[in-house]
């Protein structure tokens, strides 16, 4: 589709007109109000901050702390148990009596299983005895 020449020059016209009015129309931000709120008085903190005597702080310091357990000691025990039940009662329950292939595969996936989970509830009940 071709345009006249003389539709041209009118959406020309058109458009620049337009756009002539909508940048005449923005106005100014007026920037009294963002220099008035940099211009304000500083407001003292309601936050006031006691320092303790020295005697107090040297006590607290000093004390005895108790031993806290490791969260690595609540994993270990946590993956021995949790090998102990996935490799003695998980593993054998799946298979029959008299089927070695199947415990060959049992036994060890039901003790790796065991122990990962066994060693993330220790982990776990050890990080809330804290």
């Amino acid at each position: 589709m071709r345009l006249r020449p003389a539709t041209g020059g009118i959406v020309l016209a058109m458009l620049l007109t337009t756009t002539v009015n909508g940048v005449a129309g923005e106005s100014a931000p007026s920037c009294e109000r963002i220099r008035a709120g940099l211009r304000r008085e500083p407001v003292a903190s309601r936050l006031v901050v006691r320092r303790l005597p020295a005697a107090v702080v040297a006590r607290s310091q000093s004390g005895p702390k108790k031993p806290r357990a490791s969260l690595w000691r609540g994993a270990a025990i946590g993956a021995g148990i949790g090998a102990l039940i996935g490799g003695l009662v998980w593993a054998p329950s799946l298979c029959g009596s008299n089927d070695p292939e199947c415990s060959a595969i049992t036994v060890p996936v039901g003790v790796a299983a065991g122990a990962g989970i066994g060693a993330a509830v220790g982990a776990i009940g050890q990080a809330l005895a804290r």
